[in-house]
């Protein structure tokens, strides 16, 4: 990794990001890939990211508020790095 790619990658990390890995072949991981505009935004603070126990609906806090978007969009990062607005959960 080059010094310019390092420095992207702590600026998208900070304060926290949600990203994407899939384990290949061999054991072997894939690339991070951001998860995508519908559940990640550079500098929010998504955190404490878990799936529902159906695997239906991925849910994550950002700046202390409880989110959740249809798990569609983790399928949809992986095709085309695309995700949907999250839908904010505090009932």
């Amino acid at each position: 990794m080059d010094h310019h790619e390092d420095g992207a990658r702590k600026r998208a990390l900070e304060p926290a990001d949600l990203f994407l890995s899939s384990a290949g072949p061999g054991g072997t991981w894939t690339q991070l890939v951001r998860l995508g505009s519908g559940a990640s935004s550079p500098g929010s603070g998504e955190n404490c990211q878990m799936l529902s126990p159906d695997g239906r609906h991925l849910f994550f806090t950002r700046d202390g508020d409880i989110y959740w978007v249809d798990a569609v969009v983790i399928e949809k990062t992986r095709s085309t790095g695309q995700g949907r607005r999250p839908i904010p959960r505090n009932d």
